[in-house]
């Protein structure tokens, strides 16, 4: 009995000493400077305080907490690149095909003679030279009576039979007034040539009154361009002679044609020496003319030379 006893009474000293260190281990927490009972040692481990007597521990266990690892994302590895498009090769340009020289035409007979007519007024400055009016009697008359009939159907020929027929008809004040207005027009006409030749080099009008002379051998109207700036051309040796004669006065009277044929006959019959005297005054008369050329900016092109 007495065991019994003994085994009872040590089993409750062993649950109150059990129950005093528990509530120590709860002052213990509560207070973390406080001292630790004695008999009694401890220990954490793992967030658990463990109090050591007499060979046993008791333990306060704290609820786990659930540590929930968050894994980094893995790094993205970057997408691979889809492979683009393949440009298209650029096309080599086809080599260029030489051109093929084409032949040249054959012109005709009718065809170079339009060609050359229209060089030749290029050349001439027709088409830029200020339009002249009309310097006659008549044809100022029918462009008056042109204005009267406009409109009335009538054609250009009837019209210019009308004018001739009333022409012949007037009296002498009325022509005289288109006299008066004929000489208007050559003054008006003149003023305007003298300004366009002037806006021209003394070369370019050089060249137009060639092809003029050209035009009018083809039979077009295209009257010379008077260019005061030009120096006058050199006289030859028979010229001087020529005007030396016509100043005795011994060709009054006679057909130019008669004249002509004397003045020639005379030029033959001189000597050599005589001849030399006129030819010498050429010589001075050209050298004035090319003086006179370099002066205003005409250089002369000299020939060449013969071997």
């Amino acid at each position: 009995m007495w065991s019994t006893i003994r085994s009872v009474s040590a089993r409750q000293l062993r649950l109150a000493g059990i129950r005093s260190a528990g509530r120590a281990v709860w002052q213990l927490s509560r207070r973390p400077s406080a001292a630790t009972p004695t008999g009694f040692r401890t220990s954490t481990s793992r967030g658990r305080i463990v109090l050591f007597q007499r060979g046993f521990a008791t333990a306060t266990k704290e609820p786990k907490k659930t540590t929930t690892t968050t894994k980094k994302p893995a790094a993205k590895k970057p997408a691979a690149k889809k492979p683009g498009k393949k440009k298209p090769a650029a096309k080599k340009a086809p080599a260029k095909k030489k051109p093929v020289k084409k032949p040249k035409k054959v012109l005709t007979d009718a065809e170079k003679q339009k060609l050359k007519i229209r060089e030749l007024k290029v050349k001439s400055l027709v088409r830029e030279e200020p339009k002249r009016l009309p310097v006659t009697p008549l044809s100022l008359y029918f462009s008056d009576l042109a204005k009267e009939k406009r409109g009335q159907g009538m054609k250009v020929q009837d019209i210019l039979r009308e004018a001739a027929a009333n022409f012949k008809a007037f009296s002498p004040a009325q022509v005289q007034h288109y006299f008066d207005l004929r000489d208007k027009n050559k003054a008006i006409n003149a003023t305007a040539v003298r300004n366009f030749v002037l806006t021209k080099s003394v070369e370019e009008i050089a060249v137009a009154n060639r092809a003029r002379k050209e035009l009018r051998a083809l039979g077009f109207t295209a009257p010379g361009l008077l260019d005061e700036r030009r120096p006058k051309g050199p006289s030859t040796a028979f010229a001087l002679f020529n005007a030396e004669y016509w100043k005795k006065g011994d060709l009054v009277g006679l057909p130019i044609g008669e004249a002509a044929q004397k003045v020639a006959s005379e030029w033959k019959a001189l000597s050599a020496s005589e001849k030399q005297i006129y030819e010498e005054k050429a010589a001075i008369d050209k050298e004035r003319y090319v003086q006179e050329r370099e002066a205003i900016g005409w250089v002369v092109k000299s020939s060449p030379k013969s071997p």
